[in-house]
């Protein structure tokens, strides 16, 4: 049997996050249903929604993260720094060659009773 995976929100670079049932994918909108988390998560989308630098998001998701854990949801913030190779071409040639390192950050929300309370996201 394969292990559910954990819902994950778009890589943004400000913070908009929704809160109404037709406006959020839709595993989160049940995972949030199911737990009675819908209010906790409108609180949480208000006070996060605007935030820019990872250390305003870190600290908005820490105020929140136990309240969603005693409802039996994790949810995380994870900022990732990846490296690629970029690669322009004209005319059907490749040329410029170089390194480029991009941030992307995201919040995942997980079932704990689905994936397990000692859960840990991965960065990929």
């Amino acid at each position: 049997m394969e292990t559910p995976r954990p819902a994950k929100l778009a890589d943004v670079h400000e913070f908009k996050i929704h809160y109404e049932p037709g406006d959020m994918p839709m595993g989160i909108w049940e995972i949030l249903d199911s737990k009675g988390a819908v209010s906790l998560h409108s609180q949480f989308a208000q006070e996060l929604n605007g935030k820019k630098k990872d250390e305003d998001v870190s600290t908005v998701v820490k105020t929140y993260e136990e309240r969603f854990h005693d409802l039996g949801i994790g949810l995380y913030f994870i900022s990732h720094a990846c490296e690629c190779e970029q690669i322009s071409t004209s005319g059907g040639k490749y040329y410029n060659f170089e390194m480029k390192t991009y941030q992307r950050r995201w919040l995942e929300y997980a079932d704990l009773d689905d994936v397990g309370r000692d859960y840990k996201p991965s960065t990929a």
